[in-house]
């Protein structure tokens, strides 16, 4: 029997994920000496200018962070990052391609640098793994009803959740779905790791609204 992760499953199993991306705070490590701790530190004055983060209305994985972060710190925390002159870019790539740069050394919201450099150690980049907790944002594979090809699909679902696969994942950087599967290469297991619960449903529900306030602060 498979046995996957808790976090990489439907409740209601209308699907099953095939990566799990972990969310924390990466940072330069040869630039920033005084690191931030948890998700609030990046509210403080003395990382003005310094911090860069993706657009929620172009990431599915930084909505839910928003979504979650505007919940439990309030609308506050982002303006706060505001007044810090944070810079806004479209997706993960561009937080680590800026950070690579130079141009800003903290991801106010980042994936781990190894996962775009095929796992490998990213000199001076390192992740921090805030105390609040870190987000788990799922990449889910489904059938959908009325597919063309479902033999297919399912064939192809159930190659992305398969050993080897899964393997492929974790020796990218990004932490499998499968609890069989070692973490990637230098990173804690999910195991070692304190999450924030995300609540999809209300991600879902309040998707453009979330976008909306979050581009009326940053505009």
């Amino acid at each position: 029997m498979v046995r996957i992760h808790e976090d990489a499953r439907d409740r209601d199993g209308r699907w099953i994920a095939q990566r799990l991306s972990i969310v924390g705070i990466p940072i330069r490590s040869d630039k920033v000496k005084d690191v931030p701790t948890t998700w609030s530190d990046l509210k403080h004055p003395k990382y003005k200018g310094l911090m860069v983060m993706p657009d929620p209305s172009f990431t599915a994985i930084q909505l839910v962070v928003v979504g979650m972060l505007s919940r439990t710190l309030g609308w506050d925390f982002y303006k706060a990052l505001r007044a810090n002159e944070i810079m806004i870019v479209q997706g993960h790539q561009q937080v680590f391609s800026t950070m690579q740069q130079g141009e800003r050394v903290i991801g106010a919201e980042g994936a781990d640098p190894r996962s775009f450099s095929d796992g490998q150690e990213v000199p001076n980049q390192k992740m921090v793994y805030p105390t609040e907790g870190v987000f788990i944002v799922s990449s889910p594979t489904a059938i959908i009803k009325g597919a063309r090809n479902p033999n297919a699909a399912k064939l192809f679902a159930q190659f992305m959740i398969s050993p080897l696969a899964q393997k492929m994942i974790a020796d990218g950087g990004v932490h499998a779905a499968r609890i069989d599967i070692a973490p990637p290469p230098g990173q804690p297991a999910l195991s070692e790791m304190k999450f924030i619960p995300v609540d999809l449903d209300l991600i879902e529900e309040r998707g453009r609204e979330l976008k909306t306030r979050f581009a009326d602060i940053f505009q």
